[in-house]
């Protein structure tokens, strides 16, 4: 009884042929990729020599990154290296020497 009660309310009518048509317009929207809304969330060490130090990216908001150096016997956490300055060396383009 459920599978005719079933049967009948999807029969082929106006109302499923436009179901049917918005379904098909909005399938490409569904299937994108949305970007990440939680940012910072997960380290992946990339342990240094010695076992005390190790590297980490984060990924940021509008595609930005930002590279982390951790001292684990020290305790700090602080920039892996001038990211400005980087970011201009790049822009200047390969270096000549």
């Amino acid at each position: 009884m459920v599978a005719a009660l079933s049967a009948a309310a999807w029969a082929d009518g106006p109302a499923t042929r436009q179901v049917a048509a918005t379904s098909a317009a909005t399938a490409p929207a569904e299937r994108r990729v949305s970007p990440p809304r939680v940012y910072r969330d997960r380290v992946e060490p990339n342990w240094l020599p010695g076992g005390t130090r190790f590297w980490y990216r984060n990924d940021l908001r509008g595609g930005a990154r930002e590279f982390v150096l951790v001292d684990a016997a020290a305790g700090t956490r602080a920039p892996a290296f001038d990211h400005a300055k980087a970011a201009a060396a790049w822009a200047d383009g390969p270096a000549t020497r």
